[in-house]
């Protein structure tokens, strides 16, 4: 475990969309099954963003849409740093935790593609496939603390952040099913309803690209069977 201040790999939460979402959410979404607040998910497949249940965050040229039954961020070529990405419109229930298929993430150094938990800027719960690593972040009070390990594009298939109290595990899974941890610790801020966040973005220029999330789910115990 590392500690480092003033890394690239979260500077996607740190977007307007991540501290402005509105805090009321409509139970009238046909956007996948519905049922509750916090047990839900979204498999993308009617090629249209759930403004009941998401907020757009878009920087520079970037595009996020819902299209071939899969959620497309298409990321631009400028200079400097773009992340772009959907936040969840309500904060989920203080131990809910979240997963995500990572279809078709970033491939250049300096190019991030993420699931993430978050209480503003400051305090986030972050699993990245950042250029050659996938990389486990607790941002405390702006101090990050991470795991990581070298990218493998089978194993890493699919992502989860899971939460019981402080206790946080970050997973990765080749099918959905079987699940491997990354890491295990603690977030002084996890007690706290978050809101969680997908992703990418580039943090230096890199070649224009498209990265494909697929099939997310909010993970609360109280909805479980």
């Amino acid at each position: 475990m590392l500690s480092l201040t003033g890394c690239a790999q979260v500077f996607g939460l740190d977007s307007p969309a991540a501290t402005n979402v509105d805090a009321s959410i409509s139970d009238s979404s046909t956007n996948d099954s519905d049922p509750g607040q916090n047990c839900w998910g979204d498999n993308f497949d009617d090629n249209m963003i759930d403004a009941n249940r998401w907020v757009t965050f878009i920087e520079g040229m970037q595009q996020v849409v819902e299209t071939d039954q899969q959620l497309h961020i298409v990321l631009d070529n400028t200079s400097g740093s773009a992340y772009s990405g959907l936040d969840t419109k309500t904060t989920l229930a203080t131990d809910a935790g979240v997963e995500v298929e990572v279809v078709e993430p970033t491939r250049d150094n300096a190019t991030e593609t993420a699931l993430a938990l978050f209480r503003g800027g400051a305090n986030q719960l972050v699993l990245t496939k950042d250029g050659a690593n996938l990389r486990a972040v607790v941002k405390t009070d702006g101090v990050n603390m991470f795991s990581e390990v070298a990218w493998d594009a089978v194993a890493h298939h699919y992502f989860r952040i899971e939460r019981a109290m402080n206790d946080v595990t970050f997973s990765t899974s080749s099918d959905g099913m079987q699940w491997d941890v990354l890491w295990r610790t603690t977030a002084a801020f996890a007690t706290q309803p978050l809101r969680a966040q997908i992703y990418a973005g580039h943090y230096m220029q890199v070649p224009a690209t498209k990265v494909v999330f697929d099939n997310f789910k909010v993970l609360d115990p109280a909805c479980m069977p």
